[in-house]
């Protein structure tokens, strides 16, 4: 099984991920007959409208899921790996 990755900032989880690849789930609603944005090493759900567009800039420009953790705590945010059963 896939380890899931929450990442909080100020004690909030903004993000959760999967590092296989995936949807890109936004908090905004899709426009009518829009598919899900993919992404080649990722499967993630934003929770927080006001962290996406830097967590969506760092996304860009990582190369791998441990680049993209490595910039996410680079940035001040928390990285922690899941470890309960869902």
């Amino acid at each position: 099984m896939t380890p899931r990755y929450d990442v909080t900032r100020d004690g909030a989880t903004v993000l959760t991920f999967t590092s296989e690849p995936g949807i890109i789930q936004s908090t905004a609603r899709p426009a009518p007959g829009m598919k899900p944005l993919t992404h080649p090493f990722l499967n993630a759900r934003a929770l927080d409208a006001r962290h996406e567009h830097q967590l969506g800039t760092l996304l860009r420009a990582s190369t791998s899921a441990d680049d993209f953790i490595r910039r996410l705590r680079e940035a001040g945010y928390e990285v922690r790996r899941e470890t309960s059963a869902r």
